[in-house]
């Protein structure tokens, strides 16, 4: 019976990292299209980069979690089965970091290309120093005030993600309860 209840949570924890796993790869791909689309400035860059790198190292452990999960299986052919999904996984994790590399190398390009006109057009307007500093400083505590709102809007969401975690885990500890009340009865 013991092995039975834990090839049955295995199963349940299995199915939670799955869902996380396409979430986060969903999530990432989304991001990546969006570094795809984006002209800059750089601090939209910056932002989106590292709302990326965040998602994918949280993707990575959910899928070192699914490897953790297959070791604890007894039936090799299950087990075998959570192995080949965990490589198939990593694979596609491993295509998403070459498609977030060269997105962000495109973008990166892209704002170059924009600074590089925009400097040597400003050759032909010629403008004080002065003026230059404050447009300096207004774009700096522009894209710091937008890079503040950003990671904001990032840490609610991780929050949100995080309550729907744990209201899953929790939901799945009553439906095990249950299914150990029903098979004692």
């Amino acid at each position: 019976m013991h092995r039975l209840q834990n090839r049955e949570n295995v199963s349940l924890f299995a199915d939670v990292t799955r869902q996380e796993i396409i979430n986060q790869s969903l999530q990432v791909q989304a991001l990546i299209q969006e570094l795809q689309s984006c002209a800059g400035p750089q601090e939209t860059l910056d932002a989106i980069s590292l709302e990326v790198r965040t998602r994918i190292a949280a993707l990575r452990k959910h899928i070192q979690e699914l490897e953790g999960l297959a070791d604890e299986l007894d039936v090799e052919k299950d087990r075998l089965q959570l192995l080949e999904e965990s490589k198939s996984h990593r694979q596609m994790l491993t295509s998403s970091q070459t498609a977030f590399r060269n997105a962000t190398v495109a973008c990166q390009h892209v704002i170059d290309k924009t600074n590089q006109e925009q400097l040597f057009s400003s050759d032909k307007e010629p403008m004080s120093a002065r003026k230059r500093l404050n447009k300096d400083k207004q774009s700096m505590a522009n894209a710091s005030a937008n890079v503040t709102d950003h990671l904001l809007s990032i840490s609610r969401h991780l929050a949100e993600t995080n309550q729907r975690s744990a209201d899953t885990l929790e939901n799945l500890g009553g439906i095990f309860t249950i299914l150990t009340i029903y098979r004692q009865k």
